[in-house]
């Protein structure tokens, strides 16, 4: 709660007042409405309690006069006075006291304050928390959505401000530098680019969060590793910096295994994108020779089934194709077996001709149904 350039951090309680019509014979009007704050809901030894009282008397009135703050201790007396305060305008008190010794106060303890007035009765009444504990200090929190940047895509940078007790560091600016670290590889004759990539100033939102998009035309035809920081300056001038790296890829291929049972597979990716492409595989002096069976179109598959007998090795399915591997495939007839579901009614035959590529015919909706 902010009152008044007055900050404080408190756990709130509902009171109920009862219901008071104005009339000066109600015995269950309340003797004073008032509320009073500390900013913050705990301390630790030798610390400053500062706190803040509004309070208006049973007439709904400001009081004027001065009263006394008091402290439930840890000593003799269940209360002890702590200092008298005066209002700094009608209805309006606040000031603040240390932490000491002298007042035999005990960890791990909660403790309530109180204002009188000048017959003793509580106008006002609030409590904290009395512990040793460590202050984890204001944050600054960056996190890239990914270390690895891909073209054409861009990068999203997201920063989270709190301060002393986890509350946001709201409506504050910060400084965003993107800087230029090593270039693995130019796709360009001429590359320009400077050490500073991007510099601007972002202001964080009421949760104390900001986000930075980071686009790929910051990197030219380019592989380079980039580096992204971020400063904030607090209210009391405290620097607070986070720094996070990349790698932004132009280009780059990059061929990827994974193990399946008895069966090693193979993936090439472009630009973290998997592509079809030919290829060769040699292992123990042996050659592997990829065969390529077309999908036909208008089918989908019926089952995936892997074969490990005879001439085959193990085989992959496609959307468009099956590739069937063999270690060795002699001069002869072979039968492969892929079984299809199609996805239209009538009959076809595969590849009549004969020709290296098959053709399927293709029928518009706007037509009638026809049989094949």
């Amino acid at each position: 709660m902010e009152l008044d350039k007055f900050r404080a951090v408190f756990n709130l309680t509902k009171h109920f007042v009862s219901l008071w019509n104005g009339g000066s014979s109600y015995s269950g009007k309340p003797d004073f409405y008032s509320y009073l704050i500390t900013d913050k809901n705990k301390y630790k030894p030798g610390e400053t309690v500062r706190f803040k009282s509004y309070a208006l008397s049973r007439y709904k009135r400001a009081l004027r006069q001065e009263l006394s703050l008091w402290l439930r201790t840890g000593g003799q007396h269940p209360f002890k006075k702590i200092r008298s305060v005066n209002p700094y305008h009608p209805r309006g008190f606040a000031g603040k006291f240390q932490l000491v010794d002298s007042l035999e106060l005990k960890l791990g303890q909660r403790y309530s304050m109180q204002f009188r007035d000048a017959r003793e009765r509580v106008v006002a009444t609030t409590e904290f928390v009395y512990e040793d504990y460590e202050l984890s200090g204001n944050k600054l929190q960056l996190n890239l959505e990914s270390h690895t940047h891909y073209f054409p895509n861009k990068s999203r940078l997201n920063i989270c401000a709190t301060e002393v007790n986890g509350l946001p560091l709201r409506e504050t600016v910060v400084d965003v530098t993107v800087r230029r670290q090593e270039v693995l590889k130019s796709y360009s004759e001429l590359l320009e680019l400077p050490d500073t990539l991007m510099a601007m100033q972002v202001e964080l939102d009421a949760l104390g969060k900001a986000t930075v998009d980071i686009p790929s035309n910051l990197f030219g035809a380019s592989n380079c590793v980039y580096n992204v920081e971020v400063v904030l300056y607090t209210l009391d001038n405290q620097r607070l910096e986070q720094r996070s790296e990349a790698t932004f890829y132009h280009s780059c291929y990059e061929i990827r295994n994974t193990i399946q049972g008895d069966t090693l597979c193979l993936s090439l990716f472009d630009l973290e994108e998997e592509r079809l492409m030919e290829a060769l595989l040699d292992y123990g002096g042996k050659k592997k020779k990829k065969i390529h069976l077309p999908f036909p179109a208008g089918c989908s598959y019926d089952s995936k089934p892997v074969y490990t007998s005879g001439c085959e090795v193990y085989r992959e399915y496609f959307k468009e194709k099956t590739v069937i591997f063999s270690e060795r495939l002699p001069i002869g007839t072979y039968r492969f077996n892929i079984p299809l579901l199609p996805r239209y009614t009538g009959k076809y035959t595969l590849n009549p001709a004969k020709v290296e590529l098959m053709f399927f015919p293709v029928i518009n909706a706007n037509n009638s149904k026809k049989g094949i």
